[in-house]
């Protein structure tokens, strides 16, 4: 690995990774609040620890020889935690505690903690019509990483793992990712309607349920054409790899105020 490639690894990438992550607070944030009116310092916090999170992840795969002086790799990894503890500080105390308490869920799964407010009482978690935003950000990140999944077919196979491309192969993958996709959007975005007795389909919302995982998958597919050296492709995975949600959001918050 050459040093602007880990470069590319250690800070662009990471860097891009935490915008990425950006979507789904913005998302969760407006349809809470039917407001715009982001909280900086919230969106720097969940942006950045996905930046540090991304970066240390990736230190450790960055051969001995090829990873940056120590003094670089400190002053990046330290000015992202000065961020951090500079955006928890600026919160609320009730906010940081909640934000703080489940951030472990989401780093498991590799998904900072998308914050979910109410006008009321600031940071809610238990509102049905909000945890499914949490779940939708879930299924599109396992699209984002299932696909860099797909990227490392050979080298994991080198390391024995047992990764679901490897169990099925590039294209059953995308084919499996496809139809968990249209079957879970339509769902959380209430495009299929589930009861005990009944099941309602909404055409006009499954036609956007289908367009949107049809171009996401589209779009993983075009980028996995590249090598993962190709830092502009994906640079724009991890930019841009998460941004269906906020179509998704979207047409939740709408059936939601169709239904009040």
């Amino acid at each position: 690995m050459s040093y602007p490639s880990t470069f590319y690894s250690l800070g662009l990438m990471p860097a891009f990774m935490g915008l990425g992550h950006l979507a789904p607070a913005i998302g969760a944030i407006q349809t809470a609040t039917g407001s715009y009116q982001f909280p900086g310092k919230l969106l720097g916090l969940i942006g950045t620890i996905s930046a540090v999170v991304d970066s240390m992840d990736t230190y450790k795969d960055v051969p001995q020889s090829n990873r940056p002086s120590k003094w670089i790799w400190k002053t990046w990894v330290y000015g992202l935690w000065a961020i951090v503890f500079a955006c928890t500080a600026m919160l609320d105390l009730h906010t940081a505690y909640h934000i703080y308490r489940v951030l472990p869920l989401g780093l498991l799964w590799g998904v900072p903690c998308i914050p979910q407010f109410s006008t009321s009482k600031s940071l809610v978690l238990t509102k049905p019509k909000i945890l499914r935003l949490f779940y939708l950000t879930i299924l599109y990140q396992f699209f984002r990483e299932t696909s860099c999944d797909i990227r490392d077919m050979a080298e994991d196979a080198k390391e024995g793992l047992k990764t679901l491309p490897i169990k099925l192969g590039k294209q059953k993958t995308m084919l499996f990712m496809t139809v968990v996709g249209l079957l879970l959007d339509s769902i959380l975005t209430d495009s299929v309607h589930i009861t005990a007795s009944d099941i309602l389909v909404r055409s006009p919302q499954l036609a956007q349920a289908f367009l949107r995982v049809g171009l996401t998958m589209t779009a993983h597919w075009q980028v996995l054409k590249y090598p993962r050296q190709n830092c502009w492709a994906w640079g724009f995975m991890s930019l841009f790899g998460l941004l269906p949600v906020l179509f998704a959001q979207a047409a939740l918050c709408l059936r939601t105020d169709e239904e009040a």
